[in-house]
């Protein structure tokens, strides 16, 4: 149920970011491009993001994990730097 409830989820973001881009997406086929390749500009651009957007948070987590230590708090866990 969990999956089935985030594929909704981001079925529906990326509609709601086709919606929003219509004026870009009929620029786009104006000037040749097809569908396709209006596709993969719109994947290239969600996977660019993602990838960005986990490693600052990755960053940050490690951040925030060093700074709870230096309070002297103790997690129970240990980071993982593989």
């Amino acid at each position: 149920m969990p999956l089935l409830m985030v594929c909704l989820n981001v079925g529906t973001v990326m509609l709601n970011s086709v919606y929003e881009r219509r004026k870009e997406i009929k620029i786009l086929s104006m000037i040749g491009l097809n569908p396709t390749h209006i596709g993969l500009i719109f994947v290239a651009k969600a996977i660019i993001l993602g990838m960005v957007r986990g490693s600052l948070r990755y960053i940050a987590e490690l951040g925030f994990y060093r700074i709870i230590n230096l309070f002297g708090q103790n997690l129970m866990v240990r980071e993982k730097l593989e």
